[in-house]
């Protein structure tokens, strides 16, 4: 029986919670021109002089904090998922999973997927929106990878999922399991940031975009990265039947100045100057705590994980890989396969 391969990218981790392997990462994952879109002397001596020889030893400490027994938790949850998908998806699949910088490689995984002589990959990055330092450097990676093994033609990408019901149901579902109205005054939905100056191509209109720009997806933004957070949150805030005062969108993790907001932090602190406990009670799921004395719930949603996301990621993968599924369309500048890009 011909299969198909299933390959689902994450971000990536480093091999170990050491200052040598998390240098290692942090310069392969901020060299990417996506990630840092400077020109390539520049990006090399702002990674390689400014950022990496003292953030190391910082991020270093911190992945020892949260460091499992059997890796990161992000290498942790992601095989955990793939093998899960695995199960759900049963014998007509071979599932495998990736990290777009560190271990396992992409084409270490497309290698595992070739030999298994599959008639078809359909490649998931697990990012529910758009982002070229995200999503579209997966895609373009994974282009390159496939070619190189001769398995360009084998690769079916799917596109995000920002807004499909099944991912809205999953996270619904599990806020639905984990807020206790009685305890929770306010959601604030926190995304992580990316520079506004990402934004700008995905603009077809006159305007320019802002740290406020897009709250609603247009014919001329459907690729806006935060258009489609707000929609995201949008989507689940109303399978929670909340209202919109309910709830507010916030980002974080800045990298350089110019990012889009509005900050998590600001976000925090205005919740704590206008909203009363008791008021998102009335339209919360009484069920446990997020944490006991909380008055204000985070969420930052992730890419996928959990019982509800597995169920979702079998789901999504299902209808995004049928007759009706949005196809997946190579953005901008990009269609091309890009050089790599690792220095002056």
């Amino acid at each position: 029986m011909n299969k198909t391969g299933v390959l689902l990218i994450n971000l990536g981790t480093p091999d170990a919670p050491t200052p040598e392997a998390v240098g290692r990462y942090l310069r392969e994952f901020l060299m990417d021109g996506f990630v840092i879109d400077l020109p390539a002397p520049l990006r090399w001596f702002l990674v390689n002089v400014m950022i990496v020889p003292r953030r190391k030893y910082q991020s270093a400490a911190a992945y020892q904090k949260v460091q499992m027994t059997g890796g990161s938790p992000l290498l942790v949850h992601t095989r955990a998922l793939a093998e899960s998908v695995a199960l759900e998806l049963a014998d007509s699949h071979t599932v495998e999973y990736a990290m777009r910088y560190g271990n396992p490689s992409i084409a270490s995984a497309l290698t595992k997927l070739c030999l298994e002589k599959v008639e078809r990959i359909i490649v998931l990055p697990l990012y529910p929106q758009y982002a070229e330092s995200s999503f579209e450097t997966a895609v373009v990676e994974t282009k390159r990878r496939a070619a190189e093994l001769g398995g360009a033609d084998l690769l079916k990408f799917l596109p995000p999922f920002y807004d499909q019901p099944e991912f809205i149901k999953a996270w619904a579902g599990r806020i639905h399991a984990e807020v206790d109205a009685e305890k929770i005054d306010h959601l604030l939905f926190s995304f992580h940031s990316v520079p506004v100056r990402h934004l700008t191509k995905f603009h077809r209109d006159s305007s320019k975009p802002s740290a406020r720009c897009c709250t609603e997806i247009s014919s001329a933004n459907e690729n806006c990265y935060r258009a489609q957070c707000f929609e995201t949150a949008r989507s689940i805030a109303a399978q929670l039947e909340l209202h919109a005062d309910d709830y507010t969108v916030s980002f974080q993790s800045r990298l350089g100045r110019a990012n889009i907001g509005p900050l998590r932090e600001q976000r925090i602190l205005g919740a704590l100057l206008r909203y009363r406990r008791g008021h998102v009670g009335q339209h919360l799921p009484q069920q446990r705590p997020v944490r006991p004395g909380s008055h204000h719930a985070v969420l930052s949603p992730p890419q996928l994980g959990g019982r509800d996301h597995l169920h979702g990621l079998g789901d999504l993968l299902r209808i995004l890989d049928g007759p009706d599924a949005p196809p997946y369309v190579d953005q901008a500048r990009h269609v091309r396969l890009a050089p790599r890009r690792s220095g002056p």
